[in-house]
Parts: structure tokens; sequence; C-alpha cells
């Protein structure tokens, strides 16, 4: 929500969505009207939380590509999550990853971190 806000203040149109609760084929909708998509994924037993890795193999299983990713992660101990989406994202044709990815530990207790990420997904 943090990030959404900062977004919109720059002018941005955002949507917000979670993928445990939301029907993947808003979720898809969505991939294919945006041009940037920024994921948030907590680590789940070392990998990606089981929603969000459907939601990527559907990306793939449709052919997504062409669209700008902004990746965020989070985990008590150690967050893995977002090299593991990376990973995943690259087999998708055409897509950027952006570099600038925000890592939360538990919360957000970075500012300064969060700024950056919403500038690398401004720009």
């Amino acid at each position: 929500q943090a990030a959404a806000a900062k977004l919109q203040a720059k002018g941005r149109k955002v949507s917000v969505y979670d993928v445990s609760g939301t029907d993947v084929s808003y979720l898809i909708s969505e991939v294919w009207r945006c041009g940037k998509i920024a994921l948030f994924c907590p680590t789940y037993c070392n990998g990606i939380y089981p929603p969000m890795k459907n939601f990527l193999h559907d990306m793939e299983a449709l052919g997504v590509s062409n669209r700008t990713f902004a990746l965020a992660e989070n985990g008590t101990w150690a967050p893995a999550s977002g090299k593991l989406m990376r990973a995943e994202l690259e087999n998708l044709k055409n897509v950027t990853i952006l570099d600038q990815m925000l890592t939360m530990k538990s919360a957000l207790h970075d500012e300064a971190a969060l700024d950056a990420f919403v500038e690398a997904v401004n720009a």
C-alpha cells in the first residue's frame, strides 16, 4: 500500500490486487492492460507464495510478453521470493525486469529503499 500511495502521488494510475483473493482471470486481464507490473511476494517455505507462483505460471502459459516487472520480496529470516520470481519471469518473452528490487524483513523499515523502488517503477 505504501508503494501504491507513493506512485499515485507521482500521478501514476495504480491498481492493487491480492493474488490470494482475486481470481486469476482478473489478474491476467490487468497484466494485458498494464505495461508495468509490480509484484510483491512473501517468501513461503523458502519459495514463492503458492498463489503468486500459480499466477506466474499462468502468465507463462498465456504467453505474456512486452511488459516491465518490478519485484518486491518479504521474508523474516531469508527473503528469497524476489530472485525466484525473477527466474520465473525470465521464461517470458521480451520482458524487462527492473534491477531495483525492494526487500523487506517482516515489515517495511527502510523508507529510502521504498523511495528508490518507487523511483525505479516510476521511471
